[in-house]
């Protein structure tokens, strides 16, 4: 199930602190303001810690509030958390906790907390890029190389449809008693018959394997020995709306089932950070295949 962060907000203003696992502490001061619409105005503090684990009383407190039992209710905020830090790691989106602020990842990958409404901070930095960035050399250089792009791509079109029409003209214009001479043309029997034969003599090719295009890969992050454990693990990833896949390897004569995300047009620069950004979202080790 999809959790709300208000059982954070409202865990936090009974008993003033709470850790979230792998995110960090937050806490609140003993005496507390709102304002009109029930937001806390007073600041909490917020240390990160990467090896935090969370406050086992909020999770008693989150399994009464949804009413489940306690090891789902714990499941489902370790996959709720997982979700979390996976989309602050990659950048998409900040941890927004319902009437606190919002966590973030900085530069370094720390998290850190903000206190400050999220629709103001995005209008601040893009005051400050227009400000600073928009008639800089490097920014014109890259709009006037995005504008040569997207004139190639209308190139292509534009050539790809005449060459349709060509072969429409052609197709419906063209005599067809012009492609006579390949219905009076007789076959070499002879030559396919000595193709045949050296084709029965010659011994069987291999079947390739297909290449990867250069640049795509599968992220490794959790392995299985049946293949049910693995379809449930997938389905409870793709439940939180993550992107995962399954294949299977055949390791010392007995079958393996992988978990990957598989990731396109990524640099081999790039292959570490992205590891450790899934590593410190789904918690285990990352291979590349």
């Amino acid at each position: 199930m999809s959790l709300s962060t208000r059982y954070i907000r409202e865990y936090l203003e009974l008993n003033k602190t709470v850790t979230l696992e792998k995110i960090g502490t937050l806490t609140l001061p003993d005496s507390i303001t709102k304002d009109e619409e029930g937001n806390i105005i007073s600041a909490p503090a917020f240390v990160y810690d990467k090896k935090a684990v969370t406050t086992p009383a909020f999770v008693d407190y989150l399994a009464e509030a949804i009413q489940k039992s306690h090891s789902i209710a714990s499941s489902d905020l370790e996959y709720f958390l997982d979700q979390a830090r996976q989309l602050m790691n990659i950048g998409s989106n900040p941890f927004i906790i319902d009437g606190i602020g919002y966590i973030y990842a900085d530069k370094s990958g720390a998290y850190q907390l903000s206190t400050e409404r999220l629709e103001d901070a995005k209008e601040k930095e893009k005051k400050h890029f227009e400000d600073n960035y928009s008639n800089s050399p490097l920014t014109s250089a890259t709009n006037y190389a995005s504008r040569r792009a997207d004139k190639r791509v209308i190139g292509r079109w534009i050539l790809i449809l005449l060459i349709i029409g060509v072969i429409v003209y052609g197709a419906y214009y063209i005599p067809k008693s012009s492609f006579n001479f390949l219905k009076d043309s007789t076959p070499d029997t002879t030559a396919v018959a000595d193709t045949v034969a050296k084709a029965k003599s010659s011994p069987a090719q291999a079947v390739t394997k297909p290449v990867r295009k250069e640049g795509n890969y599968h992220f490794i992050f959790q392995t299985y020995t049946t293949k049910s454990q693995a379809e449930k693990r997938m389905d409870q990833l793709k439940s939180y709306g993550n992107v995962v896949s399954i294949d299977s390897v055949s390791v010392s004569g007995s079958q393996q089932y992988r978990l990957y995300v598989s990731m396109e047009n990524v640099k081999p620069a790039d292959t570490t950070r992205v590891k450790d950004s899934l590593r410190s979202y789904y918690g285990h080790p990352v291979t590349i295949d």
